[in-house]
This record gives C-alpha cells, structure tokens and sequence, in this order.
C-alpha cells in the first residue's frame, strides 16, 4: 500500500510541474484578442490549481508528521520554503517512524 501511496503522489507531483508547460505554450502572439484571452484564463486556472494543491500538501504533511509523532512545524516550513524537494524530503526522511496508533 505505502508504495501506491509513493508512486500516486510522485504521478501527482509530474502533472503538476506540467502546468505552468501547458499554460505557456498557450501564450501565441498572433493569436488575437481571444487567443490572449484564453491563454490568461488558462494561466490563472494554473496558478490557482498550483496554489489549492501546493496547500493541500501542506495540510497533509503538517497532518501526517504530527500522527507519527515528528516534528510537523518543522516539516510544514522545510515543505513551503523548498516546495517539491522538501515535500520529497518529507517523503524520503520525515516518515520514517510508523503511524501512531490511537489507544483502544
């Protein structure tokens, strides 16, 4: 199961560094007022997704360093100053411990 998990979130990780690809490869100058039209909404869907996402990862690596019992501050500010290397560090070293299992 961990292995899924592993191989979804670097799947994850490959489209969305693809984003900001497909929205500039919009950008045409001789596409005229709708082509310029398209290609900033298709930017500020990107940008929009980007952010959702990269909060998200955030969430979940603060939510899962404090159930293993690291240190989640921590981890949450390696993962928002070095973006997708400290989330792969996160993946790589910060999960080490098993999952804390709630008492019965």
């Amino acid at each position: 199961m961990k292995f899924i998990t592993r191989v979804s979130i670097l799947s994850l990780l490959l489209v969305l560094l693809a984003l900001p690809f497909v929205a500039f490869a919009q950008t045409d100058s001789d596409a005229g007022l709708i082509g310029g039209l398209l290609a900033s909404g298709t930017s500020l869907i990107c940008c929009i997704a980007w952010f959702v996402i990269a909060l998200a990862i955030v969430v979940w690596v603060y939510r899962d360093a404090t159930s293993r019992g690291e240190n989640a501050i921590l981890w949450v500010i390696v993962v928002l100053l070095l973006s997708w290397v400290g989330l792969i560090l996160y993946l790589l070293f910060g999960r080490r411990n098993p999952q804390q299992m709630p008492p019965a």
